[in-house]
């Protein structure tokens, strides 16, 4: 057994024939995944700035009568 290298012109999807697809699009897919990384990151980090007073909430039972 072994890993096999599917070949280019074999490959199922047009997008996935990196001999026929330009550099522009690789560096557009590039850039995509990039700027979809970035907002997912971003997103989540305001969300956590949003809900960090959670963080910072004791429930009534760890609170003591007399602290």
């Amino acid at each position: 057994y072994g890993f096999r290298i599917l070949p280019s012109r074999l490959a199922p999807y047009s997008f996935l024939n990196f001999d026929k697809t330009t550099w522009g699009y690789k560096l557009a897919c590039l850039v995509g995944i990039y700027a979809v990384g970035y907002a997912i990151s971003w997103l989540l980090s305001v969300l956590n700035r949003k809900c960090s007073w959670i963080w910072f909430i004791r429930p009534k039972s760890a609170r003591s009568e007399n602290p």
